[in-house]
């Protein structure tokens, strides 16, 4: 096992995918954002000040019009880290911003499009890349896939079968075939994948989804740390006990084995895996006439920041209505442990509440896009 300081001097060599701990020049979020969780977007200014950016752009109304009732605006763009590029380094040196196919008809950060725009602030730093000597590639995957659904050290990434399933079936929208999408096998999938993210297949480690969770995002039950550490949430008997309903024990239950057997095949593949408890899932009906719909509270969808030299996480707190004494008693427990845990590490670590992201399906992670600084313009860069 290879020792933190070796893991990262390791990586700084290695082409692939820039690790989610690396340092960043900022982080970008939808206006959205401070419609649905104000406090959070809030906070983020008061952290990172000049950098957090933050992305105004609207596709309601504009050419060549989208149906913002069928597709409200909150859900298409406040999701920014599904639709932002994932940021590669490849061979001798090189970088490139690799941008994927999407349901989405928004598409907000289109590489081929909206990105080589400077008329907002996200996509301004993105526009000067092309233009900066010696600066990223802007590239195309011809996959379906969502920013929430990678996670990585900087040498595996880690994805769910959602990866595997999104690339199967014919395209809903035609002009996704335009873009060079088509249904794949497995194999073909993984293999353009590892390919454009500049690993070998061997490094793509895809992993099951969690049961009933309405993503299918690996980031709603894994995260990776600076010295190769992975967390997994581990859902405890007395939070399975905590549980209200029968159907949601039964979930957690599911979940519980789910997480334990990742858990197991992980550290018999040699990751170095860390279990810290997390509650199990609520029910929760999102308007009248509607049907319950899981919600995760689930702490690895925190926000890890690596800024000016310090490194901070903003762990989730979720308060759902009508949600019993002893599983809130149970949360509060669980949110020190968490604290404590990245505390020990040498992150400043605190707890914001994001209950209202939490109930439409995803938590901080989601939310936020980030820039690392090596890609950043030199305007942009600290």
């Amino acid at each position: 096992m290879l020792s933190a300081f070796a893991f990262a001097f390791a990586l700084l060599a290695a082409p692939g995918p820039v690790p989610d701990t690396a340092p960043l020049a900022g982080v970008v979020t939808h206006a959205a954002l401070r419609r649905v969780e104000p406090a959070f977007a809030r906070r983020l200014d008061t952290l990172l000040g000049p950098r957090h950016w933050v992305n105004r752009h609207s596709p309601c109304g504009a050419d060549p019009g989208i149906d913002c009732t069928h597709w409200p605006e909150v859900g298409m763009m406040l999701w920014a880290r599904d639709y932002a590029p994932l940021w590669v380094r490849g061979p001798q040196g090189a970088r490139k911003a690799v941008g994927a196919l999407s349901q989405s008809p928004n598409r907000p950060f289109d590489l081929d499009r909206a990105l080589v725009e400077a008329r907002h602030p996200w996509h301004a730093p993105l526009s000067a890349l092309r233009t900066r000597p010696g600066g990223p590639a802007l590239t195309w995957m011809p996959l379906m896939h969502e920013g929430g659904n990678s996670v990585t050290d900087g040498e595996r990434i880690y994805t769910t079968e959602r990866l595997i399933r999104d690339n199967a079936v014919p395209p809903m929208d035609p002009d996704l075939a335009l873009r060079g999408f088509q249904p794949r096998t497995r194999e073909e999938v993984l293999a353009l994948f590892a390919a454009t993210l500049e690993r070998p297949v061997s490094d793509v480690v895809v992993l099951p989804e969690l049961p009933g969770d309405e993503t299918g995002h690996v980031d709603m039950f894994l995260m990776a740390l600076e010295d190769g550490t992975l967390v997994l949430p581990e859902i405890t008997p007395d939070a399975i006990a905590a549980a209200g309903a029968s159907d949601e024990r039964r979930l957690s239950i599911q979940a519980s084995a789910m997480l334990d057997i990742v858990a197991m095949r992980l550290g018999r593949a040699g990751r170095r895996v860390e279990r810290l408890p997390m509650l199990g899932a609520r029910l929760w009906v999102p308007k009248p006439g509607r049907a319950a719909e899981p919600v995760y509270a689930t702490p690895t969808n925190a926000l890890l920041l690596n800024v000016a030299g310090e490194r901070r996480v903003l762990l989730p707190k979720v308060r759902l209505k009508g949600q019993p004494r002893a599983q809130r008693h149970l949360a509060e427990r669980f949110e020190a442990l968490w604290l404590a845990a990245f505390r020990r590490r040498g992150y400043t670590a605190e707890l914001v509440d994001v209950s209202r992201l939490a109930v439409r399906h995803g938590l901080m992670r989601c939310v936020t896009a980030p820039l690392p600084v090596e890609f950043a313009p030199p305007d942009r860069a600290p």
